[in-house]
């Protein structure tokens, strides 16, 4: 009963992260989309301020990412 337990407990862990994994990194690739579009409506003075929302943007969601996977491992 005791291995059992353990493993439906693996389990539900793993899908909830994969879900998770899913879910963040589709919201990433939507903030990249939505900032794209703004990226080519807008002047030159604020496509570089957008750059760099957007590079902030990736750096802390990839780190997160991270984060997350070293926990999975």
């Amino acid at each position: 009963t005791m291995s059992s337990a353990k493993m439906s407990q693996m389990c539900t862990g793993s899908c909830t992260t994969e879900i998770w994994l899913l879910f963040s990194i589709s919201s990433i690739l939507w903030m990249v989309c939505t900032l794209m579009a703004r990226f080519l409506n807008s002047s030159d003075a604020q496509k570089s301020q957008l750059l760099l929302l957007l590079m902030l943007h990736l750096l802390l969601q990839l780190q997160f990412l991270l984060v997350q996977m070293s926990m999975l491992l």
